[in-house]
């Protein structure tokens, strides 16, 4: 399961593009009605390509994938030809796109890859430190699991735990893989130019 670590490591790269997009969109469509509106928009659009070639060499470097990049621009003449070229050019929309998905995304796979480590190798060595614990520690379980709290219950309540923490640790790897998938694919149908 190699290339699995641009899974977490969405979120930075999603802060990032995220704040990038929002205050590009915010300033030249409210910029539209000036004459600089329209050459604004254009260039934020510029930036949505090099969101794309960013992302790519990214998915490149921590997905395993080689995404194709998307044809150049005709440079044409004038700047109104120009202009209008990059306003309608999809490659540079795709690009802006990503920008706006990857902050939800990057929380959901930081969150997933965190909670599921954490729990997986708390519940594994769970039967380690709960030698440690005291009569206080147990002091707010509800009576319905008191009888997980002494004798042969504990024993068992130990062991189950111990044993979903392995089930976790083999699992989380294969479930991170799932979710560096999901990745590649966005990759591939949002930014390659295929």
């Amino acid at each position: 399961m190699e290339g699995d670590g641009g899974a977490p490591a969405r979120l930075p790269l999603g802060v990032g593009w995220f704040s990038v997009a929002v205050t590009g969109l915010s300033v030249s469509t409210g910029a539209v009605v000036t004459v600089v509106g329209l050459p604004l928009m254009a260039a934020f659009f510029g930036v949505g390509r090099m969101i794309a070639a960013v992302e790519r060499a990214t998915a490149r470097a921590l997905l395993d994938i080689d995404p194709p990049p998307h044809p150049v621009i005709e440079r044409g003449s004038g700047w109104w030809a120009r202009c209008r070229r990059m306003l309608t050019d999809l490659p540079s929309w795709k690009g802006i796109a990503d920008a706006l998905v990857s902050l939800p995304v990057g929380i959901g796979t930081f969150t997933t890859a965190v909670v599921l480590w954490s729990v997986a190798a708390g519940a594994t060595a769970f039967p380690v430190y709960q030698a440690f614990m005291s009569a206080s520690d147990t002091a707010d379980v509800p009576i319905a699991f008191s009888p997980v709290l002494d004798g042969w219950g504990r024993v068992g309540a130990v062991a189950g735990i111990g044993i979903f923490g392995l089930v976790m640790l083999a699992l989380t790897p294969r479930i991170l893989h799932r979710v560096a998938n999901v990745q590649r694919t966005m990759v591939r149908r949002w930014l390659s130019g295929q």
